[in-house]
């Protein structure tokens, strides 16, 4: 008759060996590392993003809401309301609110004359190397030749780009040339690179 072995349960000073881990299978800790990786690259921007392609660049992709605030007269942020590039004297409303009262200022695309940059009497050129004129209620600019085509397929010769302020904006600006001016100046100037930028058909 067979004599059982020693049992570890009967051997109060016996020492029972713990179980071998089981080894992870067909998970090489490279591939945990790529994960891990890609997972946090997953979040980060390569490419700097266009401004002209920000999807809540206000006006064909000429200005962002932050470029936009120097001629609000308000807190509120603002929104556009425009039409298509190809229509005659394009336009685009910016607004803060729903009512008419609201317009802050509108930007029109025009088909360029000869004489279309010829500043009126008491008009300001405006600020920086761009060919314009500027006065407290209206500012013109004209665009690069390549985006007459870009912008109207179907026309031609040159486009510019007017901006038309509204009474609010210059009562709330107490209707000083010195201060509006410049504003005015600045947001059409930054308006046209934005659209140049966006239709790529910038001077390089």
């Amino acid at each position: 008759m067979t004599q059982p072995g020693p049992s570890h349960c009967s051997d109060p000073d016996a020492v029972v060996s713990p179980p071998e881990p089981k080894k992870l299978r067909n998970v090489p800790i490279a591939a945990v590392v790529l994960i891990a990786v890609l997972v946090v690259c997953a979040g980060i921007e390569w490419w700097p993003r266009d401004k002209g392609t920000d999807p809540e660049a206000l006006c064909w992709g000429a200005l962002s809401p932050a470029q936009a605030k120097p001629l609000l007269s308000t807190g509120k942020p603002a929104t556009a309301t425009e039409t298509p590039t190809a229509a005659n004297d394009a336009k685009c409303d910016v607004k803060t609110g729903p009512a008419l009262q609201d317009t802050q200022f509108v930007m029109t695309l025009a088909d360029g004359m000869p004489d279309s940059l010829t500043p009126p009497q008491g008009a300001q050129p405006l600020t920086g190397a761009r060919t314009g004129w500027v006065t407290q209620a209206e500012a013109r600019i004209g665009l690069a030749d390549a985006c007459a085509y870009k912008l109207r397929p179907d026309g031609g010769g040159q486009v510019y780009l007017i901006l038309n302020t509204t009474i609010e904006v210059r009562k709330h600006f107490d209707w000083k040339s010195a201060v509006l001016v410049p504003r005015i100046s600045r947001v059409l100037t930054e308006a046209a690179e934005g659209i140049e930028r966006h239709y790529k058909c910038g001077t390089k």
